[in-house]
């Protein structure tokens, strides 16, 4: 932890390190907490101090003398060879300095943790040569005991890391994952994602209860109110933002999300084979065969339609909780088959998807009922793709993919989809996205949207701040709270909900299977042959692992929706004939 005030001039950083500008070749993500004062050395003489940025602080002359033309002060590089500020005595004071500032941001994160976590058990140790531990919350065992969350983190540049965390709290503790100044579990070296998810599942607890408060650390309270005013203003959702926001994240490479989303090429939420959502979504596609099979109508997600006793037997297992195993790829064609139940297609049904991503639900409707599907992105790299797949398929006579955005859409369609795209419009832009679906919606049509949600007591804090998300991974992101999703609906359309479904702890496993194939890509060297390097690589692990630990613990939820206008009886059917 020595300070570098080098013949450079390059930056002193609490960490000892020059300024790289960045952790990572092509991330912008700072590199440390630079000191203010730096030396200039012009051979064996101390030239003089700058502020960084260049800045000069200029020496003051001697008694009775003045520099030629009368200037009080002269420049760094033409001192005295006396400098009274010997080479020596600055590299001590920068290094007492150095070491004062480290110890004083480390103190204040220590004293802030000690005073906020009380559910769960967060152990922070220092790599040696240092290797103190320090406990935060319940002890280990006790906490254990209790079924709260207990983690360990091993910090290998303590003076940066610190730094960060006062400066941006949950944003800094993410950089400072990336720039692997922190490190999961007690052994650094080995897959720590478990760890990590951890330690982030004892801050949510903490959080959640109201101990846990950036604002508790007064810098980072100021640098989350600017951040998040930097955020909504340089990440506005506008026609050409909009474009821009969506290419930063889906244009990356469609090699990196293969490496993870595998044949299913679905990047949402999917339902798994267990648990009462499942077990509701697919009593919901049961009773669809059913219906379809007694009006001769088309099969529901390009099976065949079971005879009405064997619907009747799979609608029964799927109330008691069966349905039938799989990995990550049924799990994502369930959720699709639900979808298109829920919309009730049919042959030669308009279908409008909104955000189609990579083709997988068009492909799959338009091959299960005979429909046909306009899809639209925004990402240059997920259109050529989708059009290949389709044609693949063989359904390209149904499916056409066009790259426009929902609010220059123009026609009517009798349905229109949206599988976890509403979380890229924008709080601002929610009334638009709401009016262009009616707009694009026959009277007798039905929408079916899955989002993800924030929770209404914590939307107003989300909504005005920045996170590692809106930051690192999806600029101009915002996931509504239910109550504002339906606040937009009703400003700005003559819809209504007609139905909900929320299954959000089934993103957590999802997040799991994605998380497990990637690390997976990542040993077989496939990431690196995309031509992403391992910052990109910790910051991927960071996002996935970040919102596993939100649906785990319910912070975050994922909805279905069926919306629809009044008196729409020749779609949604009329009351029950009863005994």
């Amino acid at each position: 932890m020595a300070p570098n005030p080098d013949a450079g001039g390059q930056g002193a950083y609490l960490d000892g390190r020059p300024d790289r500008g960045g952790v990572g070749e092509g991330d912008d993500y700072g590199a440390g907490v630079p000191l203010l004062v730096t030396s200039t050395t012009v051979g064996n003489t101390s030239a003089g101090w700058t502020l960084n940025g260049g800045t000069p602080i200029r020496a003051k002359p001697q008694s009775g003398s003045l520099p030629a033309g009368g200037d009080a002060l002269k420049p760094p590089h033409s001192a005295s060879p006396r400098s009274p500020f010997p080479t020596a005595f600055a590299s001590r004071a920068l290094n007492l300095l150095s070491t004062t500032v480290a110890s004083a941001l480390q103190s204040s994160v220590h004293s802030f943790l000690a005073s906020s976590l009380s559910v769960g058990s967060l152990t922070l140790r220092h790599a040696p040569p240092d290797a103190a531990a320090h406990a935060f919350g319940q002890p280990p065992a006790a906490a254990a005991a209790a079924g709260a969350p207990v983690a360990t983190l091993t910090i290998l540049h303590p003076s940066s890391f610190y730094a960060r965390i006062a400066a941006a709290a949950d944003i800094g503790f993410a950089e400072a994952y990336m720039a692997g100044e922190v490190v999961g579990g007690a052994t650094p070296g080995v897959d720590d994602a478990d760890a990590l998810l951890a330690a982030l599942r004892v801050l949510i607890a903490n959080r959640d209860s109201g101990e846990l408060s950036a604002g508790s650390l007064v810098l980072s309270r100021l640098t989350s109110r600017v951040a998040g005013l930097v955020h909504l203003v340089g990440h506005r959702n506008s026609l050409t933002g909009s474009a821009r926001n969506v290419s930063a994240h889906y244009d990356l490479s469609n090699a990196l999300f293969a490496t993870f989303l595998g044949p299913s090429w679905t990047y949402s939420c999917g339902l798994w084979a267990d648990g009462a959502a499942t077990a509701a979504a697919a009593a919901v596609t049961a009773t669809a065969a059913v219906a379809a099979a007694a009006a001769g109508g088309p099969p529901v997600a390009g099976r065949p339609p079971p005879p009405a006793a064997a619907a009747a037997d799979a609608g029964a297992t799927a109330a008691r909780g069966g349905g039938g195993g799989g990995g990550l790829d049924e799990a994502q064609w369930r959720k699709l088959d639900v979808v298109i139940a829920k919309a009730r297609l049919h042959p030669g049904c308009r279908v409008l998807e909104i955000g189609c991503g990579w083709g997988e639900f068009a492909i799959r409707a338009a091959t299960a009922t005979g429909c046909t599907v306009v899809g639209i992105t925004l990402s240059v790299e997920q259109l050529e793709l989708a059009r290949q797949r389709a044609a693949a398929a063989g359904v390209a006579h149904l499916v056409t993919f066009e790259l426009c955005d929902y609010r220059s859409v123009t026609g009517v369609y009798d349905r229109v989809v949206s599988i976890e795209m509403v979380e890229a419009v924008g709080a601002a832009f929610l009334p638009a996205y709401f009016a262009a679906v009616d707009k694009a919606l026959a009277a007798d049509g039905l929408a079916v949207l899955q989002v993800i949600t924030v929770p209404e007591a914590r939307w107003a804090t989300y909504s005005t701040t920045s996170d590692f998300i809106t930051k690192h991974v999806f600029p101009g992101g915002c996931c509504p709270s239910l109550a504002v999703l339906v606040a937009a609906m009703t400003a700005s359309s003559s819809l209504s909900v007609e139905h909900v479904e929320t299954f959000g702890p089934h993103y957590a496993t999802t997040l799991a299977a994605w998380r497990a194939r990637f690390v997976a890509a990542v040993g077989r060297g496939e990431v690196a042959a995309a031509g992403f390097n391992d910052t990109f690589v910790k910051k991927w692990l960071y996002y996935l692992v970040y919102c596993e630990a939100g649906f785990a613990t319910r912070t975050l939820n994922v909805a279905q929706l069926v919306l629809g206008r009044a008196g729409n009886v020749g779609v949604l059917g009329g009351a029950p004939r009863g005994d």
